[in-house]
């Protein structure tokens, strides 16, 4: 750690950490993230805003998850059978298909996919009519921590 403090200008703290790569094998297990023998879960992203999109992948990545990343609905549910999600991350307010019509039409084809919502939208009764079993929403701005715990929650009740 290093203070600098300089009167009249503030107080600079600098908190240097080791970075490491591993994750612990059982905080991986319990988090459905990768290990050196398990599988890895494979979470379908689908967001119209650039910068979310990179949050996400780079999260996911981070946490051991494989991403896979679209910026429309009607790409994802083209796609939906090759990437064969283990659950699906959906931005409501998109332009074209919003998140509640993606989801309904990828329920009729997967109604097991667990789905979370990452939506700053506000409007909670448009959101009501997709909420089912297997379903979180997480609201924007979330971190890394609430997005894992949110995918744990999601993943204790799936088989990868």
């Amino acid at each position: 750690m290093r203070i600098e403090s300089i009167v009249g200008a503030g107080t600079t703290v600098r908190l240097y950490l080791c970075r490491t790569d591993t994750i612990p094998t059982e905080a991986a297990e319990q988090a459905g993230m990768a290990t050196a023998d398990g599988p890895v879960a494979r979470i379908l992203v689908i967001d119209d805003d650039p910068d979310v999109r990179s949050f996400l992948s780079e999260s996911l990545a981070s946490l051991g998850y494989t991403g896979v990343i679209k910026d429309d609905g009607a790409d994802a549910l083209s796609d939906l059978d090759r990437i064969d999600p283990d659950i699906m991350i959906v931005d409501f307010a998109m332009p074209g298909m919003n998140g509640a019509e993606l989801a309904q039409k990828v329920r009729a084809l997967r109604p097991d996919l667990p789905i979370l919502f990452a939506s700053g939208y506000a409007e909670t009764a448009a959101l009501d009519s997709v909420m089912r079993a297997h379903t979180i929403l997480l609201r924007k701005p979330f971190g890394i921590d609430e997005l894992q715990s949110a995918l744990t929650d999601l993943l204790a009740d799936r088989t990868i």
